[in-house]
């Protein structure tokens, strides 16, 4: 069974959580699902494939909805209308207009990306290992495709 061993609350007080399988050896993989609200299908997927006990090769975690407030209102957007895939503090950030692709006011300014950012930081240990994250639409062939008792080879 899946544990969940992280959460957060959002603005509108919805939990984002992190779940970790209980095989705790092999690679760590991050899977992330539901960074727009409106893309709800690998959320679905993810949700199913934590309730059900199913065997994995490697250390898998999981967060199912990153963006909760979004996933409850259909919306791209988390709930101060920032797009959460365009808030990550990257080298080619910058402030846009406030429409449905606006980055936040600043780099990491929402708390489900600095939930994230926490999280694959905890996961590297601070070393330059390899830390396998996959995206919904990544991932989503093999979990739509799983069986009950067969291992998914993540």
């Amino acid at each position: 069974m899946f544990k969940c061993i992280k959460t957060t609350t959002t603005q509108n007080k919805n939990s984002v959580n992190l779940y970790q399988s209980p095989h705790t050896t092999g690679k760590k993989v991050l899977i992330i699902a539901g960074t727009h609200g409106d893309e709800q299908q690998g959320t679905d997927i993810l949700s199913l494939y934590i309730k059900e006990n199913i065997t994995c090769k490697n250390n898998l975690y999981i967060i199912p909805c990153v963006n909760p407030d979004g996933y409850e209102q259909k919306l791209r957007t988390n709930s101060n209308n920032v797009d959460l895939n365009r808030n990550f503090p990257t080298e080619n950030w910058e402030l846009t207009e406030k429409n449905e692709f606006f980055g936040g006011n600043f780099p990491a300014s929402e708390i489900e990306t600095q939930f994230v950012i926490n999280i694959i930081e905890k996961l590297s240990n601070g070393k330059d290992e390899q830390q396998e994250i996959a995206n919904n639409n990544i991932c989503f062939r093999s979990l739509f495709n799983f069986e009950k008792g067969n291992s998914l080879l993540l």
